[in-house]
C-alpha cells in the first residue's frame, strides 16, 4: 500500500434532460450562459445565475449521468 498526502479529482459528468419546463428567467440565463459559452460556479462572479443554477442543482442528479470523467489535478506523496 501506498500512502497520498494530498489528492484533488476534479469529476465532470454528462445529464441529458428532455421535455422539461423552466421558468422564463432560468431559460433566458440558460441560453445567455449557452451561447457565451459561460460555466456556472459556486463563486461571487456567478451570481447573476443564481436562480439558473438553483434549478439545475435541483433538477441534475448524478445518478442520470451517462459519461463521467476523472481528472487529477494535485497529487502529493508522502
Amino acid at each position: 500500500m501506498k500512502k497520498i498526502k494530498n489528492i484533488h479529482v476534479k469529476v465532470s459528468y454528462v445529464v441529458g434532460l428532455g421535455n422539461i419546463e423552466v421558468p422564463e428567467n432560468v431559460m433566458e440565463q440558460l441560453e445567455e450562459i449557452y451561447e457565451e459559452n459561460k460555466l456556472i460556479q459556486d463563486t461571487p462572479c456567478c451570481l447573476k445565475y443564481g436562480e439558473t443554477k438553483d434549478w439545475l442543482d435541483e433538477n441534475i442528479k448524478e445518478n442520470d449521468a451517462f459519461q463521467w470523467e476523472h481528472e487529477i489535478e494535485i497529487l502529493e506523496k508522502e
